[in-house]
């Protein structure tokens, strides 16, 4: 069965599988860990080795969530040769985000 959504979060808890497509062509093609945690937050510091406005533009510093971590990988790795240091630290649940 083939599921196609734009609400990533949404559809994670039914496929086992994940497709990503960007400009026509696959960018993503992944298996989903079955051990997902569905209400994990991540906060997600990112080092780069120089300045970029792409980069800088995408939001890529902040919080994941747990259903969004394998797009949030695949939007990452566009950009590896930028990285000089990046890290996923689960959030405490108890810990209330604004």
């Amino acid at each position: 069965m083939i599921i196609a959504s734009h609400r990533f979060d949404d559809g994670l808890v039914l496929v086992n599988r994940v497709l990503e497509m960007g400009s026509g062509r696959i960018v993503l093609d992944d298996r989903v860990a079955e051990d997902q945690k569905i209400s994990a937050l991540f906060q997600v510091p990112l080092t780069l080795a120089r300045a970029d406005a792409a980069m800088a533009s995408s939001g890529t510093v902040g919080t994941v969530s747990g259903p969004d971590r394998l797009r949030f990988m695949g939007m990452v790795s566009r950009y590896v040769g930028l990285l000089s240091r990046i890290e996923m630290k689960e959030v405490d649940p108890a810990v209330t985000l604004q």
